[in-house]
């Protein structure tokens, strides 16, 4: 990552790489951040289903309480005051 940063300063200031060049190395920059969260997502995701049933009910029925109530929430039929 900080290899990253340095690379991309470098152009800004001296002119060493083309457009296109920087265009890339803006773009690696960026996708640093959604790369590492997905690893740990992953992680995650085997850390809960190695723990057992309670922790996949734990995660999964939040999630189906939060599909039912999205309803409810969204209906037209709710005074506004």
């Amino acid at each position: 990552m900080m290899l990253l940063i340095i690379i991309q300063s470098l152009p800004s200031t001296k002119k060493w790489f083309l457009p296109e060049v920087s265009k890339g190395i803006d773009f690696w920059n960026k996708m640093y951040i959604p790369v590492v969260i997905a690893m740990s997502a992953v992680q995650n995701a085997y850390a809960a289903f190695s723990s057992g049933f309670i922790a996949i009910m734990a995660g999964i029925v939040p999630v189906l309480i939060c599909f039912a109530i999205i309803p409810l929430l969204t209906s037209k039929n709710i005074r506004h005051v």
